[in-house]
């Protein structure tokens, strides 16, 4: 049924691709995990000054975090940014 709903809903408004973030979560059979889908990724708005530990200049971006993601993947989003 879930199919049908949804190529009833793509043939009438089209379609693009949306990445998520998905994250396993653990089952009964640890053979076979299960994954849910990240829907709303949290937006952070991340500005500094010149002369801030790590940055050498102003810095004004936009990152989308998970709430799986670690300390370690924020600071990476935010040192691997374009805007860097």
């Amino acid at each position: 049924m879930d199919a049908e709903i949804w190529e009833r809903l793509f043939s009438k408004y089209g379609g693009q691709e949306v990445r998520r973030h998905s994250t396993s979560v653990p089952t009964e059979d640890q053979t076979r995990p299960d994954y849910t889908v990240e829907v709303n990724l949290r937006k952070f708005k991340i500005l500094t000054w010149p002369k801030v530990k790590y940055f050498s200049q102003h810095l004004s971006l936009t990152i989308y975090v998970s709430r799986s993601d670690t300390v370690k993947e924020l600071l990476n989003k935010i040192c691997d940014s374009d805007e860097m």
